[in-house]
């Protein structure tokens, strides 16, 4: 059951990435979009106090790309987002798999040093003052 959640968050993300990909990419090559970039841009160098005074509390700083910083990651660097999606996310899952592996483990029942048999002799090796006498497996020394 782990393994086929772990493959669910795996893949459905960077399953559902890739196919509105290219859709968003056709979106971004809008005249208005890039209009939209050009103003921003003018905006931050009006702002940076480089083209005229400042205008604004804080002095900004002008992007260099003359591209909207989404439709670079979008063309560039979605291989490197679905790379580091699964390698962050298998270790968080991988964590939470022990966590809870652990937590379920820990609610069963064990033989061996804690069995009933053993749990008895202990108490009789502790009312003797003989503590330690009943070896079970090698738990004690």
């Amino acid at each position: 059951m782990l393994v086929a959640a772990w493959l669910a968050v795996i893949a459905i993300p960077p399953v559902v990435l890739l196919r509105l990909r290219t859709s968003w990419l056709e979106a971004l090559d809008r005249p208005a979009v890039q209009a939209d970039w050009e103003a921003f841009r003018r905006d931050m160098r009006a702002q940076s106090g480089r083209d005229a005074p400042v205008t604004g509390p804080v002095q900004r700083k002008v992007p260099k790309s003359e591209e909207p910083p989404l439709k670079v990651w979008l063309r560039e660097y979605v291989g490197l987002a679905v790379a580091a999606w699964v390698l962050f996310v298998s270790v968080l899952f991988g964590f939470f798999a022990a966590l809870i592996a652990g937590l379920f483990a820990e609610n069963q029942p064990r033989g061996g040093c804690d069995s009933q048999k053993d749990q008895q002799r202990d108490g009789e090796d502790a009312q003797k003052r003989e503590h330690g006498k009943s070896l079970c497996k090698g738990a004690r020394t």
